[in-house]
């Protein structure tokens, strides 16, 4: 520090008092009334803020009630748009139900009365055939029964004339034998009455005659027995001839109840694919709709294809009837046939 300067002449603030009475008096009134001025503008600006605030938070007040006044108005209407929807979503629905139900209905009505038509139209038919089956049986049992009665009149006729022929031809040649014998002995009679050579040679032609005799005796008894074996050769060669032609019918009707059987189970089959078809489509169409009708048709349709199982089985059972029939017909025939042959055989 030099020429004499006293900290209060740098830094006057060291010495307030000195430096307000002496030199800034003035200014510290001035800055009095600015303080006072300062803290009035302050008070009034809070004033201001407060009320400023009050109306920011009533405004913001008002903005939150009308926005929940909007809030709740749309949430109603939405609420009753959303019913309205709803209500009209159900009726669709229910609509599309009734609709739906009346179509199956419909369906399997239609489904229903195809179905017993069919299965009417196999049991006619059924019948039809079984009369048809049996009608030809008939005809044929009787017309192999006349065949054999008349192959067995022919045959024993045939027999009693070849066994009168031959024996016929057999009393000829007995008698032929005898007169013979006689005459011979006459001659050789009347030779020995004569001479002793001629009674030799009457002797010698004796027993010429009597190996004639013989001769002619063995000839008839080889044609009796040719004769006989001839018989039994056409008559067995008749039987084999018949028994083809009753083996060709019954195997003819065999083939015809066969082939008929098997047209009909193919027919029913086809019904009974076509039945079960139709009801796949149907479930698949109406499943998850219309519960309640679909259960009581569901059991409607089980109902009508156990009715179609059993006419199948009953056609079945009769047609597997009729060819066992038809097979014990030809085993009685081929019996008969064989017990007349054994029989016509015997008597010949």
């Amino acid at each position: 520090m030099s020429s004499g300067m006293e900290l209060s002449d740098i830094w006057p603030f060291f010495n307030l008092s000195t430096y307000v009475r002496n030199e800034h008096s003035s200014s510290l009134r001035a800055s009095v009334v600015d303080v006072t001025f300062v803290v009035v503008v302050s008070l009034v600006a809070a004033v201001v803020g407060v009320v400023v605030l009050v109306v920011v938070v009533g405004v913001v007040v008002v903005v939150v009630v009308v926005g929940v006044v909007v809030v709740v108005v749309g949430v109603v209407v939405l609420a009753v748009v959303v019913g309205v929807v709803v209500v009209v979503v159900v009726a669709g629905v229910v609509v599309l139900v009734v609709v739906v139900g009346v179509v199956v209905v419909v369906v399997r009505v239609v489904v229903l009365v195809v179905v017993v038509g069919v299965v009417v139209v196999v049991v006619v038919a059924g019948v039809v055939m079984l009369v048809v089956v049996v009608g030809v049986v008939v005809v044929v049992v009787a017309g192999v029964v006349v065949l054999v009665v008349v192959v067995g009149v022919v045959v024993v006729v045939v027999g009693v004339v070849v066994l009168v022929v031959v024996v016929g031809v057999v009393v000829v040649v007995v008698v032929a034998g005898v007169v013979v014998l006689v005459v011979v002995v006459g001659v050789v009679v009347v030779v020995v009455g004569v001479v002793v050579i001629v009674v030799v040679v009457g002797v010698v032609a004796v027993v010429v005659v009597a190996g004639v005799v013989v001769l002619v005796v063995v000839v008839g008894v080889v044609v009796v027995v040719v004769g006989v074996v001839v018989l039994v050769v056409v008559v067995g060669v008749v039987v084999v001839v018949v028994g083809v032609v009753v083996l060709v019918v019954v195997v003819g009707v065999v083939v015809l109840v066969v082939v008929v059987g098997v047209v009909v189970v193919v027919v029913v089959v086809g019904v009974v694919v076509l039945v079960v078809v139709v009801g796949v489509v149907e479930l698949v169409v109406v499943v998850g709709v219309v519960v309640v009708v679909d259960g009581v048709l569901v059991v409607v349709v089980v109902v009508v294809g156990v009715v179609v199982l059993v006419v199948v089985v009953g056609v079945v059972v009769v047609v597997v009837g009729v060819v066992v029939l038809v097979v014990v017909v030809g085993v009685v025939e081929l019996v008969v046939v064989v017990g007349v042959v054994v029989v016509v055989d015997g008597v010949v």
